[in-house]
């Protein structure tokens, strides 16, 4: 089970196990979202930390991308709708208001069951990692600890149609004809990435691919100036002691097998953002 879907009593741990897995993230574990952020707040009191400890940063400015007004707007609602999507998958509207009043309802109900003192965390942030006059490519990263048997650390890539403002499937960037064919650069990558030579099944080295099973090409992607970057997080391909796995496929490979619209979407452009 997603750890972020746990139920209330999965979240009423030992102190002795809470505070465990609280030094575990606590430190170097969360890097401060670069830039101001858009709402940095503490919920609850359980000294010497709150309760909960929430940053979320801001939306990234569309400013300097070569795209017209409707597609930034377009392309913004749909980075609000991860950036501040619920962590119980509730519905709603995605705003930074409502996550917390969720994440406030939850520490409520945790009130209500347990008085063990908890150090429960949650940081998201998004950044632009890639545009041009065909592509515009996001991140975002949602980092934490709310209460379960452990973290989590997961990063959703996306990348848009820098004309109409749409996100892309891998459906929208290869044709079906040569999916068969990137499964495969991409099962090479992903053993680069995790050091698993060619004569070991991916199952054998722990993972949730059977033995002549196409390698799945993860709808959490990205065209970057490196090529297609596709992030595998923990339970997707396999169990959460694998951690993620993000592999890079360079621009010499997935060129050739690109649709013709998108054959220029990995260079730089010069209406590129600063860094």
């Amino acid at each position: 089970m997603n750890p972020r879907a746990s139920s209330v009593t999965a979240w009423s741990r030992r102190a002795t196990s809470v505070l465990l897995y609280g030094c575990l993230i606590s430190g170097c574990a969360f890097r401060q979202p670069p830039g101001s952020s858009a709402h940095n707040v503490s919920l609850g009191s359980c000294s010497p930390t709150p309760c909960v400890s929430v940053a979320l940063g801001a939306t990234p400015d569309l400013e300097g991308i070569a795209a017209s007004d409707d597609v930034k707007q377009r392309v913004r609602k749909e980075i609000m709708a991860v950036l501040y999507a619920s962590v119980d998958l509730e519905g709603g509207e995605p705003t930074p208001e409502s996550l917390i009043a969720e994440l406030n309802a939850r520490l409520d109900d945790y009130k209500r069951e347990s008085s063990a003192p908890i150090d429960w965390k949650l940081r998201r942030h998004a950044n632009i990692v890639h545009s041009n006059e065909d592509v515009i490519s996001v991140e975002v990263v949602s980092e934490g600890y709310l209460g379960a048997a452990h973290g989590f650390a997961d990063k959703t890539l996306m990348t848009f149609d820098a004309h109409t403002g749409a996100r892309m499937s891998v459906g929208d960037v290869v044709a079906e004809s040569v999916r068969a064919t990137l499964s495969k650069i991409v099962e090479a990558e992903f053993r680069r990435a995790r050091s698993i030579p060619s004569t070991q099944s991916l199952q054998d080295a722990g993972f949730f691919i059977l033995p002549g099973q196409e390698m799945p090409l993860a709808e959490n992607f990205a065209l970057t100036e490196r090529g297609l970057e596709l992030q595998y997080n923990p339970y997707e391909v396999g169990p959460y002691s694998q951690g993620a796995t993000r592999v890079t496929v360079p621009p010499e490979a997935v060129e050739p097998l690109l649709m013709a619209n998108l054959k220029g979407a990995c260079k730089v452009s010069a209406a590129r953002p600063a860094e």
